[in-house]
């Protein structure tokens, strides 16, 4: 062998990494209006060859979501405008929606919005948990072809078919988390970095607690991770630790055992023989084979040890195709007020609300939020005397508007057009005011009959009624006054 297996993985790594060079960038620009919100795209080509251009296919794709034709602009992106109600487009990959509720006190908006991934955790946990599996049996198989032979034997494929195997799946599990924080757009603060370095250390102490590596092994492998080592000698610096702790956790005391396996990690090119010979046998491998030898092009013959690298990889919950479409997407919302919610950064002075995600078709999808609310300055000034109902009690009373039947938001509306600041009749007229549709009472209930024997309406008290006349501050109510909200 010329290469050693791990240089071979990390050359394997490389390539797709070096792939990854070149991506798409995408520009969107919201700007609210009323019911629709206009969006500007533009999608250009970064880094690669000089001549790289954003696919044709996903050019054309965008310009139908648009209505439009392909433009290019003077910097070589690709421009696209439209305008559009509730359903985002999906020129990026995804899904998003824009909300609004309108009301004569204001209004409340909503955009939110995810770009690509893979929006099911338990879809992925599993396949998580399938790859452990596939990985463990691989494991096994190898190591019994090696080493079936021994006395000893039963009580490593016993360590590796149980604790191993339930081990890497509560590892995938952290890593699902580690990865979950990779495209979350935070406030001005360190929030995410504090959250990746726990899920870390939470990984570190259960492999401390389980002994995979103990205290006094963390110097040596910290320096195994950053020295560079001859080609072939990184095996070779892992063995003491990797035979150490296969020795403690499957309690091996067969010397003969041990050293036959110490024989197998003697080097890179030792390792690489070993699993290559046992690799070529498997079905996943032949199933690869046969699947190449079906394709007609120039492609070489597949890597055994991919089959061992593809389910490490999901394992970890990482998916080749995150190094080949790690697109950047930058989103900046417009000319809305400071939001109630965000994961978005907000300017003040320009009056926006600013996003910027990496996006994969692999991961968690990145996903982009904001609701704000908008008062209507001059209806609340005329029957008020001053804005009352703003930020997230507008966002309150708008939800709570908009759920009232047609009567009730009638005889609400009645009641709010009588207001008018220092107008003592119309506060009274507003603390008297009671929904007149309720729940049916029995007829025998003698509260329930005027003197005429007719019905008497089962009244509903509305507590944004008594949030008003607290907050026009006119001979307010006695006592502390309803949460509209629960």
């Amino acid at each position: 062998m010329t290469r050693s297996c791990v240089s071979r993985i990390a050359a394997l790594i490389a390539v797709a990494v070096l792939a990854s060079c070149a991506y798409d960038e995408y520009s969107i620009q919201l700007t609210p209006q009323d019911d629709v919100i206009h969006r500007e795209l533009t999608v250009r080509r970064v880094g690669g060859e000089e001549d790289a251009a954003v696919p044709a296919e996903k050019l054309d794709a965008i310009a139908e979501l648009y209505g439009q034709e392909v433009e290019t602009d003077v910097e070589g992106g690709h421009a696209f405008v439209g305008e559009f109600a509730d359903a985002m487009p999906s020129d990026v990959g995804g899904a998003g929606e824009y909300i609004t509720f309108d009301t004569r006190m204001g209004q409340c908006s909503a955009y939110i919005e995810r770009f690509r991934g893979n929006d099911s955790p338990a879809e992925r946990i599993q396949a998580a948990f399938d790859a452990a599996d596939e990985l463990t049996d691989l494991l096994i198989g190898w190591l019994e072809g090696e080493l079936g032979e021994y006395e000893d034997f039963p009580k490593l494929r016993a360590f590796l078919d149980e604790q191993l195997r339930s081990d890497l799946k509560n590892l995938s599990i952290a890593s699902f988390l580690l990865d979950s924080t990779s495209s979350a757009q935070w406030a001005e603060d360190d929030s995410a970095d504090r959250l990746k370095e726990e899920i870390i250390a939470r990984a570190a102490q259960y492999l401390l607690e389980h002994e995979y590596v103990l205290p006094e092994e963390v110097p040596a492998i910290r320096r195994i991770s950053t020295d560079s080592p001859p080609d072939g000698g990184e095996v070779a610096a892992i063995r003491p630790l990797l035979t150490n702790m296969l020795q403690r956790k499957a309690e091996l005391p067969d010397e003969d055992m041990l050293a036959a396996l110490g024989g197998i990690l003697a080097s890179s090119d030792s390792l690489e023989d070993s699993l290559v010979e046992y690799l070529i046998t498997t079905e996943a491998y032949e199933q690869r084979l046969a699947e190449w030898e079906q394709l007609d092009d120039e492609s070489p013959e597949p890597d055994p040890l991919h089959v061992l690298i593809a389910p490490a990889y999901a394992t970890m919950l990482l998916d080749w195709d995150i190094f080949g479409t790690n697109d950047l997407v930058k989103v900046t919302l417009r000319d809305v007020p400071q939001p109630e919610m965000t994961n978005g950064r907000w300017d003040e002075d320009a009056q926006t609300v600013s996003w910027a995600n990496r996006v994969n078709t692999g991961g968690l999808p990145a996903i982009c939020y904001a609701v704000w609310a908008q008062p209507n300055v001059p209806f609340q000034t005329e029957h008020f005397g001053k804005v009352i109902v703003k930020d997230s009690d507008l966002l309150e009373y708008c939800l709570w508007r908009k759920s009232l039947t047609d009567q009730e938001a009638a005889e609400w509306d009645a009641i709010v057009d009588q207001l008018s600041p220092d107008d003592e009749y119309s506060i009274e007229a507003l603390r008297e005011f009671r929904f007149s549709l309720g729940p049916a009472l029995p007829a025998d209930d003698e509260n329930t009959t005027e003197g005429d024997g007719s019905r008497i309406p089962p009244y509903v008290e509305s507590a944004y009624a008594r949030f008003i006349i607290e907050n026009m501050m006119l001979d307010p109510v006695d006592g502390p006054v309803d949460d509209p909200t629960e």
